[in-house]
């Protein structure tokens, strides 16, 4: 979505005619969450999570029709080399592994391949890289390296040494997409689970369940589930992403990752002694 918004092919209010699956290639690919459907807006496709709305918008990069070539060269050039995402961050731990986005030069990276990428599937990512990325998207535009800070605790208070901040990579998105991602993010979590937030601070979030591969294919018994959001008190002050998986489960990222979420956000605002807006 943030792709779309910075290449100006589509905005928060943007719409397309839902009918819970599309078309790619010799591919269907349908909806999880069912009954959105006709006329509908981008904010729409992004608060229940609609595939449809996600390679809509790969669509657009392209020619609004196909995930034509520059459409997956637009995608791929903004995950990998602007994300980071199938790239090691050099967060200071041992055996950080890569990950792997296709490159859309290759007999793979086609555009039933990307249409998979739009919506969080068809590619090998990092939590560290997506958190990363992220950050990016809701702070302004500015990518920066991950760091590991060491501390120390006790039962009297938990101290955290300074990390040294690296330069940040600017203009990974613009201000204003940042601006507009942001508010779309926020409304996300509103909209279904902001009664649980502390009142008065800025909260937004986003699910994520993923079908997970097993012997080179997708299995229908297991799903991997994340909630990815943000918190602060107008300006993001932190980032959180949890991931719950379990062999044979099929967990969900409203049900079981987004209420860890919660309980973390919650702390957090309460550890940085952040305070209320209004």
């Amino acid at each position: 979505m943030a792709v779309g918004v910075d290449k100006g092919v589509v905005q928060p209010d943007s719409t397309f005619v839902n009918t819970d699956s599309i078309k790619v290639e010799d591919r269907t690919i349908s909806n999880a969450t069912k009954g959105q459907t006709g006329t509908i807006t981008m904010q729409t496709a992004l608060n229940y999570s609609l595939n449809t709305g996600m390679v809509t918008v790969a669509q657009r990069l392209g020619d609004g029709k196909s995930i034509n070539l520059q459409a997956r060269n637009t995608m791929y050039d903004y995950f990998h080399n602007r994300f980071g995402l199938g790239v090691k961050t050099g967060i200071e731990v041992s055996g950080e592994q890569a990950g792997t986005i296709i490159p859309p030069t290759s007999q793979e990276g086609n555009a039933v391949r990307y249409s998979n990428m739009s919506f969080g599937q068809g590619m090998d990512l990092t939590m560290v890289q997506v958190a990363s990325a992220f950050c990016a998207v809701v702070n302004g535009g500015d990518y920066y390296k991950p760091t590991v800070i060491a501390g120390t605790m006790n039962d009297e208070k938990t101290k955290f040494a300074e990390a040294p901040i690296a330069s940040p990579r600017a203009g990974t998105v613009s201000k204003d997409t940042s601006e507009k991602m942001h508010k779309m993010i926020r409304e996300a979590r509103t909209k279904f689970y902001g009664k649980d937030d502390k009142p008065g601070f800025d909260i937004g979030g986003k699910t994520g369940t993923s079908q997970t591969i097993e012997n080179g294919k997708y299995v229908d018994n297991q799903t991997d589930g994340t909630y990815l959001g943000y918190g602060g008190d107008g300006t993001p002050r932190y980032v959180i992403m949890v991931q719950v998986s379990g062999k044979g489960m099929n967990l969900q990222g409203n049900k079981d990752a987004m209420p860890i979420f919660t309980d973390i956000s919650n702390w957090m605002i309460d550890y940085l002694k952040l305070q209320p807006k209004g």
